[in-house]
């Protein structure tokens, strides 16, 4: 796994295997807006030579 910052992004890339041995890859965009409140994941993946459903994830904090 890495994980390495570009400019206001997290960029996160990782890979591993699953138990038959097909290999997994995948990487991830992190955004961070709103003072923090609001972080943003959009990210790619493949399993073996297959792509997989692209990531769109919004988490908002709802509490301080």
């Amino acid at each position: 796994v890495t994980v390495l910052r570009k400019g206001d992004r997290w960029i996160h890339k990782g890979g591993g295997s699953n138990p038959d041995g097909t290999k997994t890859t995948g990487t991830s965009t992190l955004t961070i807006t709103d003072n923090g409140d609001t972080h943003t994941w959009r990210g790619t993946g493949r399993v073996g030579e297959e792509e997989t459903d692209a990531r769109y994830d919004v988490w908002r904090r709802v509490s301080k």
